[in-house]
C-alpha cells in the first residue's frame, strides 16, 4: 500500500541530504491517497526539501492545503535571493481514498514549474490512465530555488523555522521518485502504470517503493531502488 502518514503523530520518511539532492532543476513524483481532507487553514506536506520560510529555504516543495473554503495542492522552492516563497497553487479537490499520480517539474533555465495529476483505481493497476493532464503551469523569471540547504528530503511532512517537524500529511504515499532535472511530461507518463524493477535514468536519483522495508507495511525503514 505505501507508507501511511500520520497527521496526529507527525510519521513521515526523512532521507539524509546528498549532493545528489541538491539541483536547481528537479522533477518529483509520488502516488497519493488522502485520508481525510486538510482542515481549515492547515497543509499536508507531499515530499520537500526543506520548508517555504528562509530558515528552511526549500530546494523543492510539495503539498496539499485548504485555504477559504477551497483545496490546493501547491509546488515550488524558497527563492533565498528575494528571500520569499515562489509556489504554484493548483485548485483541486482530491477524492477521499483515491489514488492519485501527481508529479511537479521545474526548469531553472527556462524557468518554468509543471504540475501534472492522473486519476488512478490503484495505485499500480495498469488498467488506469497512463496519461498525466496538466493541471498547472506558471514561470519564476529570475528566480533560483535554494540549492544547498542542508535538509533531508521529507516525505510525508516538513521541518518549520525552529527546526520542529510540521504540515504532517493525512496521506498513504507510494512510488515516489525524485530527479536532479526537470523531466519531460511523456518520460514521467511511461512509468505511472508501472513499478520500477531496475535502477532508472542517471537523473533518477531517490526512488521510495514505500511497501518493501523493514517491517513491511507500517515498518520503520524503506529502500532507494534508484541504484544511486
Amino acid at each position: 500500500m505505501g507508507i501511511r502518514c500520520y497527521k496526529t503523530s507527525g510519521v513521515h520518511i526523512a532521507v539524509a541530504d546528498h549532493a545528489d539532492f541538491q539541483s536547481q532543476n528537479w522533477a518529483f513524483r509520488s502516488c497519493i491517497r488522502a485520508r481525510a481532507q486538510p482542515a481549515a487553514g492547515v497543509t499536508f506536506a507531499i515530499g520537500d526539501k526543506g520548508g517555504l520560510d528562509a530558515t528552511a529555504s526549500a530546494t523543492f516543495y510539495t503539498a496539499y492545503y485548504e485555504s477559504a473554503g477551497l483545496y490546493y495542492l501547491r509546488g515550488g522552492f524558497w527563492n533565498a535571493a528575494t528571500a520569499a516563497a515562489q509556489v504554484l497553487d493548483v485548485a483541486y479537490t482530491l477524492d477521499l481514498g483515491r489514488w492519485y499520480d501527481v508529479a511537479w517539474t521545474y526548469d531553472n533555465t527556462s524557468k518554468a514549474i509543471f504540475a501534472y495529476l492522473a486519476r488512478r483505481s490503484k495505485f499500480r493497476d495498469i488498467a488506469s490512465p497512463t496519461t498525466y493532464t496538466q493541471i498547472g503551469t506558471t514561470t519564476f523569471a529570475g528566480k533560483n530555488p535554494t540549492a544547498n540547504n542542508g535538509y533531508p528530503i521529507r516525505i510525508g511532512a516538513e521541518k518549520n523555522v525552529t527546526g520542529d517537524v510540521q504540515n504532517p500529511a493525512n496521506m498513504d504515499i507510494t512510488e515516489v521518485c525524485y530527479y536532479s532535472t526537470a523531466i519531460a511530461k511523456a518520460t514521467l507518463e511511461a512509468d505511472i502504470p508501472t513499478r520500477r524493477s531496475v535502477a532508472g535514468a542517471s537523473t533518477l536519483k531517490l526512488y521510495l517503493r514505500c511497501d518493501d522495508g523493514v517491517g513491511g507495511r507500517g515498518g520503520t525503514t524503506v529502500y532507494d531502488r534508484s541504484g544511486k
